[in-house]
């Protein structure tokens, strides 16, 4: 008897492999993502300006790392003693203006060289609900809890998403002619906007991948991270404590249909052997003084090492140390 409704996935046309950089934008489902990768060794760099929930602020972020255009002081805003940027997560506000400046700077920067070496993108879309500053009508990544009276909000059609995105897609498609883009719609309910609010606005991202798929095929791919969650997953018990973020089971079973489809035959051994190492980071003993553990250790020790040897191009220096590889 079958529990769910499974959904065949067709492999990427083009595979990534661990010597490859990604870059991962998007809304708090791309941090999970990124967080399964770096933990398997996999080399990406996510979210240079923090969580970004709506299309257009992803495809201002992307235009902005393309020009290399930088943030200066006279953008930032001051609010409960804290200096902000509209494009930018709470996570870089600070008391002191040059400084926040100057680590929104550092972080383009680096992103911008990401973007130059990639060979993927993964673009995750949350919602197509946007908030409009009123004093200049731009769209917002972040509104930094200012009152609801300074913006309008608005929902965006797939055909605006799609006209943003695509013009993005296209100047970057002359930056990096081979760069690949995989799009995934966050199985994260945007309960907020309401029941009827969050369905149509998913509705319109899922529109708005297939019409970026169609414009550039050879580009544009899409990853069903939301109809995982909803058709093979479809059970509360999937969800944390809010109803409304997908668990951490739910997450790592996505993650590794991703895996599935996404990575190459070398990567996915790389991912299994990194697993087997992560369950052993993960271990806690009763007594860590026992001659059982540190056999346990030694063992641990020589995997760390045939890892380094089979893969070097990749830093191991972390668990290295961790089982006493460094002196």
């Amino acid at each position: 008897m079958k529990w769910n409704t499974p959904i065949k996935i067709n492999p990427l046309p083009d595979l990534i492999n661990h010597r490859d950089h990604i870059l991962s934008i998007g809304s708090c489902f791309a941090e999970h993502m990124a967080l399964f990768f770096q933990k398997r060794k996999i080399r990406v760099l996510s979210n240079p300006s923090g969580i970004v929930y709506n299309p257009l602020s992803i495809a201002r972020l992307l235009e902005n790392l393309m020009e290399e255009r930088m943030v200066s002081r006279e953008e930032l805003f001051f609010r409960d003693g804290l200096y902000h940027h509209y494009q930018f997560h709470g996570s870089y506000s600070g008391a002191n203006a040059d400084a926040v400046a100057e680590k929104m700077n550092a972080s383009l920067k680096s992103a911008s060289a990401q973007l130059r070496s990639s060979r993927f993108m993964i673009l995750t879309l949350g919602t197509s609900w946007v908030y409009l500053e009123k004093e200049k009508g731009e769209v917002v990544a972040n509104c930094h809890k200012v009152p609801n009276k300074q913006f309008d909000k608005e929902w965006l059609s797939p055909a605006v998403l799609h006209k943003e995105l695509l013009k993005a897609f296209e100047a970057l498609q002359q930056l990096r002619p081979d760069i690949k883009i995989i799009i995934t719609v966050s199985p994260v309910r945007h309960l907020r906007d309401g029941a009827v609010g969050n369905s149509r606005s998913k509705a319109a991202l899922l529109l708005t991948a297939a019409y970026l798929q169609h414009s550039l095929p050879d580009r544009v791919f899409y990853f069903p991270s939301y109809e995982l969650m909803m058709d093979e997953l479809r059970d509360y018990r999937f969800y944390g404590e809010d109803m409304v973020h997908p668990s951490a089971i739910a997450t790592d079973y996505i993650m590794r249909r991703f895996a599935e489809v996404a990575f190459d035959g070398e990567t996915r051994d790389l991912l299994k052997r990194t697993e087997d190492l992560l369950r052993a980071v993960g271990h806690r003993p009763f007594n860590p003084d026992t001659e059982e553990h540190q056999r346990f250790r030694k063992m641990q020790l020589e995997t760390v090492k045939e890892l380094m040897r089979d893969f070097p191009a990749l830093d191991f220096g972390q668990e290295l140390e961790y089982f006493g590889g460094v002196e």
